[in-house]
């Protein structure tokens, strides 16, 4: 190989590697960008890094990220073992009202709560008997079902965004879901107003007066959930953060105070999935054996507040 040769091969290995320069050149632009390209061009993203433009695909875009966050949380758990202050806030000592919440603190919390959201309906098929038969004494529990599911998986997902107030007016919800199979129990002249159609709803008061006579402190915890859910000082001002001088932060996106309040909700979430399981499952036994009442013969209590 000639001399001329060798020379272009170390430039080219050369202009492939670029190094941070001894002083900051209008950072961050300076030394990174990301942008998106023209709608007419194959990649859709275009990473500038130190004037080396890189154009991207999605997918490729997508797994970068995925492998600088991984490298990013090893370099900065790794960098904060060693004293030094690393470059990701700690979620415990992140104050409220400054910055979103990351979900990625409680990820493991977060599919677990997926899964028994999941796993809170399995066994329902069977309530249809061996042909599929579906009959109006069915439709409550399908009612009962369907609300589970869906203020269930509202809390995952006001959880995962960081919203405290979403996610309590969520989990208020239902746990007055769960409440009514407690009061249709000694009610079951009340069924009818579960059914499609009804143009009339139950009494909300002594529904959740009748899940406290199964569940003692009950009505403590729909107290402190309805506090955030309702217009209130009480359970309004999430982000709000005063100083000993009277200074004070706040800001209209939604932030938990501390990550203990949302590992809080969805604790909550757990215990109220848990008891909705068991409603769906005792219901679907009595179906089967030709009953027509939900049932709520449930020893467990959830009894943590909302905040």
């Amino acid at each position: 190989m000639g001399k001329a040769s060798r020379l272009r091969r170390e430039r080219a290995s050369a202009a492939s590697e670029t190094y941070e320069p001894e002083e900051p050149v209008n950072w961050p632009d300076g030394h990174v960008r990301v942008d998106l390209t023209g709608k007419n061009q194959g990649e859709c993203i275009v990473v500038t890094i130190h004037d080396v433009r890189h154009h991207l695909h999605s997918t490729t875009a997508k797994a970068l990220n995925d492998r600088l966050t991984e490298k990013i949380d090893e370099w900065d758990a790794y960098a904060k073992s060693r004293g030094a202050l690393g470059v990701l806030p700690s979620a415990e000592e992140t104050p409220a009202g400054i910055g979103p919440f990351d979900a990625h603190v409680i990820a493991d919390e977060l599919a677990h709560a997926k899964a028994k959201t999941r796993n809170m309906v399995r066994g329902t098929l069977g309530m249809f008997g061996p042909r599929g038969e579906l009959t109006r004494a069915h439709f409550p529990l399908l009612g009962f079902i369907e609300r589970a599911q869906a203020f269930s998986l509202g809390v995952i997902a006001m959880v995962e965004a960081g919203n405290p107030l979403g996610a309590a007016t969520l989990l208020r919800s239902l746990a007055e879901n769960l409440a009514t199979a407690f009061y249709v129990t000694t009610r079951p002249s009340e069924l009818p107003k579960l059914q499609p159609g009804a143009e009339h709803g139950l009494p909300i008061g002594r529904v959740i007066a009748a899940a406290e006579k199964s569940l003692p402190g009950f009505k403590s915890m729909y107290d402190n959930l309805t506090a955030m859910a309702h217009p209130s000082g009480a359970g309004a001002f999430q982000t709000l953060k005063v100083a000993d001088d009277g200074t004070f932060t706040w800001q209209s996106h939604p932030t938990f105070k501390d990550l203990s309040q949302a590992k809080e909700m969805l604790s909550l979430l757990d215990d109220l999935g848990d008891l909705s399981a068991q409603v769906i499952q005792q219901t679907v036994s009595q179906l089967a054996g030709g009953a027509t009442v939900v049932s709520s013969d449930h020893p467990s209590t959830p009894s943590k507040g909302g905040h």
